[in-house]
């Protein structure tokens, strides 16, 4: 398990729950390490990857990464990525999320910034050596005075949500009840997996964004990763 923010590992708890840092509402985010591993992704995937793979790409597809956490009642501040941001990702990813628990206002919705009138999401162009692509909230307030809104996207348990991840959006804060979710990063593929999600290419927390050369599917470690 990790824990977001951080918290010190000597003398842990054996159960989550005791441990005094979330007790205290410090930590925003619990994240599986192994998510690939967990009962149930797989079928998730495969139920709902072929339609993306039909609809939207006409190509064959892998999940690069698999992402699955629980945003717990937190008094922290926003940080990392609960501050406006878009992912600065090749165009050819998109993400798949969906949420296992039931979401509203108060369960840590994701949120998007949108045009008023088109309901269009507001997609910035990557900009591959760009270091920060994080959005300033005065800029954010500049769209919002000029046709664009803030949209956040609740649902109940199950609901699947498609994006491009170079849209302007966020993560929010749980405030009243904890929100759990299943993410999984898509891209094309030049042949036919036998399973949308592998450990031959699905990474997760601890590996790298994305492949530079999309010739490689294996995923790698983040170098500070490396000795943990």
């Amino acid at each position: 398990m990790l824990f977001l923010p951080a918290v010190e590992r000597q003398g842990i708890p054996d159960l989550t729950r005791d441990v005094p840092a979330l007790q205290r509402g410090e930590v925003i985010s619990l994240q599986l390490r192994n998510p690939a591993n967990v009962p149930g992704v797989t079928d998730i995937a495969h139920a709902l990857v072929p339609q993306v793979q039909e609809r939207v790409y006409g190509s064959y597809l892998i999940v690069d990464k698999v992402y699955a956490y629980r945003n717990v009642v937190s008094q922290q501040r926003e940080q990392v990525s609960w501050l406006w941001h878009y992912d600065n990702h090749p165009t050819p990813l998109l993400k798949l999320m969906v949420y296992l628990t039931d979401v509203d206002a108060g369960r840590a919705p994701f949120e998007y910034v949108r045009h008023r009138d088109t309901r269009r999401g507001l997609v910035f162009p990557p900009r591959p050596l760009l270091g920060n692509s994080r959005v300033s909230p005065e800029r954010v307030n500049e769209y919002l005075r000029n046709g664009y809104e803030t949209h956040l996207a609740v649902g109940p348990a199950g609901t699947a949500i498609l994006f491009d991840d170079n849209v302007l959006h966020r993560a929010t804060l749980a405030r009243e009840r904890h929100r759990d979710v299943l993410v999984l990063q898509i891209r094309p593929a030049t042949f036919r997996p036998a399973r949308f999600v592998d450990e031959a290419w699905s990474g997760s927390f601890q590996h790298v964004d994305f492949n530079e050369d999309p010739r490689q599917y294996a995923p790698r470690p983040k170098s500070k990763m490396l000795s943990a």
